[in-house]
């Protein structure tokens, strides 16, 4: 598939810095390892290093009852590097599902 393509403006939009700080958030849906591949950066999920996904990365601006899981939600390039491999997109979709429960 398309591994870069158009994401949402959310709520909270994440970052490189976010992921690269192990960044924590009140509204957190899961955790993921500290994983990036893409943008000539590759960093292994083997440091020991993980960063927390808001819930407000899922929600777009200016429009109601919607959620957004994998690899559209809301982040610089760097954090969708991190954000759109499988095994995050199962993080956001499942922190979507119980979301919406």
């Amino acid at each position: 598939g398309v591994r870069d393509t158009r994401k949402i403006v959310g709520r909270y939009n994440l970052t490189s810095e976010d992921v690269r700080n192990q960044a924590r958030f009140a509204d957190t849906v899961g955790i993921f390892p500290e994983f990036i591949d893409g943008y000539s950066i590759l960093i292994l999920p083997t440091s020991g290093r993980y960063f927390q996904v808001p819930y407000g990365c899922l929600v777009p601006q200016g429009v109601d009852n919607l959620l957004v899981a994998g690899r559209c939600v809301a982040g610089d390039k760097t954090s969708h590097a991190a954000v759109r491999n499988m095994m995050c997109c199962c993080v956001t979709g499942q922190g979507a599902g119980v979301a919406a429960a």
